[in-house]
């Protein structure tokens, strides 16, 4: 049921002054009123405005959308050509991993993305591409390690010259007396250069009974050499040599009868035949010198 307002004007009494101000502010008031309803009336029953509103918002997610599934494509294609490039490095890995004894990946960590979501995929990659990295870490420290033991193992002739008396039983050049020889004896020229035949740190040199003026070298991993006979030396004790390089030159020094070279490989605390560790033909002869009074 509707109300109804009456809105009733008394004009002054009789014989009184009129004032028209006030039928102004009746007026103004009654405008402001008008106003302020229809303002409120919009707002309250048209939905124009949250319509536009809402609008731009759905316009705004559907770009954003848009950005996400362009971004979810790439990421896809990334995914993939990443795949690819792992499973070459994991047949690598497989490759590898016998051959250094290095621990091979676990079944479950190989590639599989039969019913994976996307961020399955990303954490499998990560995984997968975390233990590769791994395996070729360990793959190149133990080929590091390795590179430094085949550096360190006497693998060359340590003087050019022939062979005159080799390794075991021989007999005394003064006495006669069947004796062991635990090292090869080199017939050279007096001042033919002796050559280091690993990498390694001189760790003595001086004269000793028999062998003279001699040069020892340690060459890790349980390998020491040893020189005598020498005319002079060119080392150190502390200096590092590598494979090659000249520590002295042959003399005849010591107990002998004829510029020579005497040579002796030790492996793990015990003589070992040198020619087991000379990958080099060897021009052998018989000693012809005489023995010097």
């Amino acid at each position: 049921m509707s109300r109804k307002f009456l809105i009733s004007i008394i004009p002054n009494q009789p014989g009184g002054k009129r004032h028209p101000s006030f039928f102004v502010f009746i007026i103004i008031f009654l405008i402001v009123l008008f106003s302020l309803s229809l303002v409120l009336f919009v707002k309250l029953f048209d939905p124009g405005s949250n319509v536009l509103i809402r609008r731009t918002d759905v316009r705004t997610i559907e770009n954003e959308n848009k950005v996400l599934k362009k971004t979810e494509e790439e990421l896809k294609t990334n995914i993939e050509e990443t795949k690819k490039k792992l499973e070459e490095l994991d047949k690598i890995s497989e490759r590898i991993e016998p051959l250094l004894e290095i621990q091979q990946l676990p079944e479950e960590m190989k590639f599989s993305f039969e019913g994976f979501n996307l961020g399955e995929k990303l954490d499998s990659l990560v995984k997968i591409s975390t233990l590769n990295r791994e395996v070729f870490t360990e793959a190149v420290n133990k080929l590091t390690d390795k590179k430094r033991k085949a550096s360190a193992i006497p693998s060359i002739k340590p003087v050019h010259g022939s062979l005159v008396r080799g390794y075991g039983y021989v007999g005394d050049a003064f006495t006669d007396e069947i004796r062991f020889h635990p090292g090869l004896t080199f017939f050279a020229m007096r001042g033919t250069p002796v050559h280091a035949t690993a990498d390694g740190s001189i760790i003595r040199q001086g004269m000793e009974d028999g062998i003279g003026l001699f040069v020892e070298i340690n060459h890790g991993y349980g390998y020491l050499t040893k020189y005598g006979h020498f005319q002079s030396v060119r080392v150190e004790e502390g200096d590092f040599v590598k494979r090659g390089d000249v520590i002295g030159y042959v003399g005849k020094t010591g107990r002998v009868i004829g510029p020579c070279l005497y040579y002796e490989v030790i492996k793990n605390g015990k003589r070992t035949n040198p020619i087991f560790f000379i990958f080099e033909d060897i021009e052998m002869m018989e000693p012809s010198f005489r023995k010097e009074s």
